[in-house]
């Protein structure tokens, strides 16, 4: 009777077996779950195959953001496997959008794998933002966390401007008293961080920074002054540099002399007539509207044509078409150069003429008409100057101190 064959090599062929199905389940582990998942399998023990192959990556929690700033600061809570491994790291990302839309990879301290449980991005361009973070174990990674609530970056300057000035500079640009104050306002875009503060200088001095988005500043002194100024909001946003100039003068304007230039010749010497000048120099610049009411107040020069009168009490003015009303004033002359008591001497084509760069106001005699005698031989005399009601200078300063410098004669 033959008896059954129990070989070692039996046992040897049910070893090879077993090594050979651990050997494919092995295979087939790695290749399911590729380098990441061996990586993850390897990291908990080359003996714990069933855990690695139970166990999963989770999905990461729902982050936090907030806003300082351009920065951004996400924070999230830790994440770990159903098994209860601790993740090793999380990717932080961000979406223009809380749903859809193509993440972008964060930057700035959120770059790459955070190992802790908060980053910040910084320098985020403008926009509004939606922040994801992603578990990760060496290459395994989990699944993406949902969003966070919207952060709203701002990458747009303030504006600011000017609001009044207080006083209020007259039509030409100028303030008579001092000081003067600048008020400034300062708005940041809709949905921005909002105005931190504004940042302004006086005739190029230091600055004053302003945390507000008001700001009065004053100026005082007599002349041309420059403030510049800008703001900035709390992301850092800064806008353009701006100025704003202010105009001060407080200072009545005077007449320095008052003068009678004999232009016709030597024999007329003592004697009004046809080319003799009288000559008015102003201390600063005078608004000639205030002179001439037919003249504007800017233009360099101008010239008015008319009339020159010699009154019986020898007193000198002008009219014109061109200056109804107001016409220079008038000027005793100081000397008989009307010797007529019942009528004035009149030159007319005279002309009127007032040149800003020198301040001067010359008034030329014409031809001599009907009417009045001519005095002669006179000596030099002192002429006094009387000003038009209102004339003033281009801040609105009247005419004060009147100097006549000095004897002279047509």
């Amino acid at each position: 009777m033959n008896k059954p064959r129990h070989s070692a090599g039996s046992g040897r062929n049910r070893v090879v077996r077993s090594r050979v199905t651990w050997t494919l389940l092995a295979v087939l582990f790695i290749s399911w779950g590729g380098p990441a998942a061996n990586a993850y399998w390897q990291s908990l023990s080359s003996s714990n195959f069933g855990a690695a192959k139970a166990d999963s990556m989770p999905q990461g929690g729902t982050p936090a953001a907030s806003l300082s700033g351009a920065n951004v600061t996400i924070s999230w809570a830790a994440a770990s496997t159903p098994a209860g491994h601790a993740v090793t790291g999380y990717t932080v990302a961000r979406y223009t959008s809380a749903s859809g839309g193509t993440p972008v990879a964060a930057g700035g301290g959120c770059a790459g794998t955070v190992t802790t449980l908060s980053c910040i991005e910084q320098s985020v361009p403008g926009g509004s933002w939606f922040y994801t973070v992603t578990p990760v174990i060496s290459l395994w990674a989990g699944a993406e966390s949902a969003r966070s609530a919207a952060v709203n970056t701002d990458s747009t300057p303030p504006t600011i401007s000017v609001t009044s000035i207080s006083p209020t500079p007259n039509g030409l640009g100028y303030d008579n008293t001092s000081p003067v104050t600048v008020n400034l306002a300062a708005v940041d875009d809709t949905g921005g961080s909002g105005v931190a503060n504004i940042k302004y200088a006086v005739d190029g001095g230091s600055t004053v920074t302003v945390n507000a988005a008001t700001a009065a500043v004053s100026v005082s002194g007599d002349g041309i002054h420059s403030v510049s100024f800008s703001a900035t909001d709390v992301a850092g946003n800064s806008s353009t540099p701006q100025t704003q100039t202010v105009n001060i003068d407080t200072t009545a304007p005077t007449v320095s002399s008052v003068t009678m230039v004999n232009g016709g010749g030597g024999g007329n010497a003592g004697r009004a007539s046809t080319g003799d000048t009288l000559t008015i120099v102003f201390s600063t610049d005078m608004d000639p509207h205030t002179l001439c009411s037919g003249w504007d107040s800017t233009s360099a020069s101008q010239t008015a044509n008319g009339t020159a009168s010699i009154s019986t009490a020898e007193v000198l003015t002008f009219t014109s078409t061109s200056c109804a009303v107001p016409s220079f004033g008038s000027v005793a002359l100081g000397a008989a150069y009307n010797t007529s008591t019942t009528s004035s001497l009149d030159f007319t084509s005279s002309t009127m003429a007032w040149t800003q760069s020198t301040g001067t106001l010359v008034i030329t005699l014409g031809v001599p008409g009907t009417g009045g005698t001519a005095g002669t031989g006179l000596s030099p005399a002192t002429p006094v100057y009387s000003p038009v009601t209102g004339a003033a200078d281009k801040a609105g300063n009247h005419v004060g101190t009147i100097t006549s410098g000095g004897k002279s004669k047509f």
